[in-house]
């Protein structure tokens, strides 16, 4: 039944092509009908369903993405869906997590699909303008990791600025970041599976010694964000026979095999580590562990049957197969197969209960080993040759050695029944430090770095920001959430319990003409100041407004910033003002915010403001009488009244003047005004002659508009 609906719904869609009235009724209908459970990854297809034949790329999702839009497109579509991501492995191996995306791989007859090793911030196989929409996967927070420079996030938006055509759009996935992320916080850990894991992940994590990321004077050039000595853990020591509370060095310098796993298990360390450690766990286990993801005892499980799992995680567990070279049917898994899923649970017990063993006889090389581990500054405590003449290691070695620079010791690693998932899993995982920006920091950087950098060039104008405030969401995540409430339990130091954030924030922005960013700017700020304390700082510098300056007659001869042309004392740029006007004649005249860089809680106009470049004064007198009074014009009887100069009038700018006639209660902006009244032109020129405080144009203007 639902796929006769689907078909109905691409017949209805054909019939519609040519009439774009209806298409955006068509594409809500044909994404109602995508499982939620795919609507995270698939928020590009709404805007890849408005351009048929359009060129879309999707960065940093190694291809899952691409290929799960890709199935969802009507057949007759043209489009080209890009999957680009820094690693080519992992872009070839995303023909066996998602064998559906081969039929699209250069297709002839309908979406085609291309895959292309690149970084986000070096697209330079793009041409200019040449493509509608972007969707980049959580590359604010992670994209320091892969190019070391701080300008990493700046190189990204100029290179999408440049790919993206003229109100091309940029679908933005990241992890949501906690709120105080230096709050000191006690994660306790209830799951086996991730007390090992954070043991292995804070040990890698913390590591700046056997770092992979290494300057060319091969010295550990990963950020030191959190420190060692600040995280503590509180484990059942064996030798003590009770909990202690260790610092992690302390930690480290315990051999595994004294601690006892099966009992309280606590970390207490910055509410962002701890946001890590969660976040980290997730990802293992949907990669490698995802039978962990099914209740609470899943390794209990003798055989897997789909028909009673969801949506969320049958995905995992067939992903997770995939990875592990699983052979699974459409229905489910054998006992044999289930278990293999779980194949590491075992040697992972084995390892921290009784360390990695190093047999001297199959290994000779245990002893070049044991001397190589010394030589790097192990504690000898970590490692030592029991009576059998084995060699024992224990296994936070292991996390900071696989892999890592020192070959003469990993190579000998390699050759054993090691956790190799996990530790591929921390090579990659535990090397990297990530950045993260608030909703608010990554709009305001946004705007303001895409106005910057495209200010001289075809694009001037135009600047990145959600395309309206109903394009900036969060992913509620319920399934991910439910795993960490069943794994860890949070609390602060006041014994408040911390609720773990598994959300994810999707905004879409647009390249999109300044004046309607800064509508969606301004109304952001609006609805919620809390939530955009930078946003809302930087709307009231001016420095974000671009002015033209224009010569005596009022012709366009350049361009300044509003900032600049106040501090250069300029007053050939153009402005207007306006005033609600009753049937007896008078004139709604509020006091303007105490906030207000200039004239703070001074007489003005009903509303008015700058024609931003590229506006005319129209346009600037619709768009202020919305954002000020929430009133359009265009509903109301206007007029112009008057266009003042500061050559023959003495103005502050070039301006045009007008009148709307209305009679109904006054929505002003609480930003903008305190408060305002109606006051009839005698009154208000009898308090001006009086010098009551206003706006320094307001008596000029007065005088010449209400004489």
């Amino acid at each position: 039944m639902k796929s006769f609906y689907a078909f109905l719904i691409f017949i209805t869609f054909i019939n519609l092509q040519a009439n774009v009235e209806h298409k955006d009724e068509f594409i809500n209908t044909y994404l109602s009908n995508i499982s939620s459970s795919m609507e995270e990854k698939t928020q590009l297809l709404e805007h890849i369903l408005k351009y048929p034949d359009g060129r879309f790329i999707d960065i940093g999702t190694g291809g899952d993405s691409v290929a799960i839009i890709a199935k969802q497109l009507p057949k007759n579509f043209r489009s080209t869906l890009i999957a680009a991501d820094i690693d080519p492995l992992v872009l070839e191996s995303v023909k066996k997590r998602r064998p559906e995306i081969i039929a699209f791989l250069n297709n002839t007859n309908g979406p085609k699909v291309e895959l292309m090793t690149m970084s986000a911030t070096d697209m330079s196989q793009l041409a200019d303008s040449s493509f509608s929409g972007i969707g980049a996967s959580a590359l604010a927070h992670e994209i320091y990791s892969y190019v070391p420079n701080k300008c990493a996030l700046d190189q990204f938006v100029s290179e999408a600025c440049r790919v993206l055509e003229k109100n091309g759009v940029l679908v933005y996935r990241d992890p949501k970041w906690v709120d105080d992320p230096e709050t000191r916080c006690i994660m306790t850990i209830r799951s086996e599976i991730c007390k090992y894991y954070t043991t292995l992940f804070l040990t890698k994590f913390l590591d700046r010694k056997y770092s992979l990321i290494r300057d060319y004077r091969d010295k550990c050039c990963k950020p030191c964000i959190y420190c060692s000595n600040d995280v503590k853990i509180t484990a059942f020591v064996k030798t003590a026979k009770t909990d202690v509370q260790m610092t992690f060095p302390e930690f480290l310098n315990i051999f595994c095999s004294n601690i006892d796993y099966t009992k309280n298990f606590s970390v207490e360390a910055p509410k962002g580590l701890i946001s890590e450690i969660q976040r980290h766990y997730l990802m293992y286990l949907r990669d490698y562990f995802a039978g962990a993801l099914l209740d609470s005892l899943p390794y209990s499980t003798k055989s897997l049957d789909f028909s009673n799992l969801s949506l969320e995680q049958i995905s995992a567990v067939q992903s997770c197969a995939l990875q592990k070279k699983i052979l699974i049917t459409e229905s489910g898994l054998s006992e044999a197969q289930f278990h293999l899923l779980f194949s590491e649970l075992e040697i992972l017990r084995n390892i921290f209960s009784k360390g990695y063993t190093m047999e001297t006889k199959e290994f000779p090389e245990a002893r070049m080993m044991a001397n190589a581990l010394l030589n790097q500054g192990i504690d000898r405590n970590l490692f030592y040759f029991n009576d059998d003449q084995v060699l024992v290691i224990d296994p936070k070695i292991l996390a900071l050695l696989f892999h890592s620079n020192q070959k003469s010791v990993s190579q000998y690693l390699a050759r054993n029944n090691l956790p190799l998932d996990l530790l591929e899993h921390l090579k990659l995982e535990g090397e990297e430090h990530y950045f993260y920006k608030t909703t608010d920091e990554l709009i305001t950087f946004m705007g303001q770095y895409s106005q910057f950098i495209l200010k001289n060039t075809a694009k001037k104008g135009y600047c990145f920001a959600p395309i309206d405030t109903s394009y900036v969401k969060e992913a509620k995540r319920s399934f991910y959430r439910s795993i960490l409430d069943r794994d860890t339990l949070t609390i602060d130091q006041h014994g408040n319990m911390q609720e773990p954030v598994t959300e994810k924030s999707i905004i879409h922005f647009q390249l999109q003409p300044e004046r309607k960013a800064f509508a969606t700017f301004k109304q952001l700020v609006r609805e919620n100041p809390h939530k955009y304390p930078s946003l809302q700082e930087w709307l009231a510098t001016g420095t974000h407004e671009l002015l033209d300056l224009v010569s005596n007659n009022d012709i366009v001869i350049g361009v300044i910033s509003r900032t600049d042309a106040y501090a250069k004392k300029l007053n050939n740029f153009r402005v207007i003002n306006a005033f609600l006007v009753n049937s007896k004649g008078e004139l709604w005249i509020p006091t303007r915010h105490a906030s207000k860089s200039l004239f703070p809680l001074a007489l003005d106009c009903s509303a008015g403001g700058h024609v931003l470049s590229g506006e005319g004064y129209f346009e600037a007198f619709c768009r202020e009488m919305q954002e000020e009074l929430n009133l359009d014009p265009r509903n109301h009887p206007y007029q112009l009244l008057a266009k003042l100069t500061p050559e023959t009038h003495g103005t502050s700018a070039l301006m045009e003047v007008y009148a709307i006639e209305y009679e109904g209660p006054v929505q002003f902006n609480a930003d903008d005004f305190t408060n305002g009244k109606w006051i009839s032109p005698e009154e208000l020129r009898i308090m001006l002659k009086n010098e009551v405080f206003a706006k320094s144009d307001l008596k000029i203007i007065i005088e010449s508009c209400f004489p």
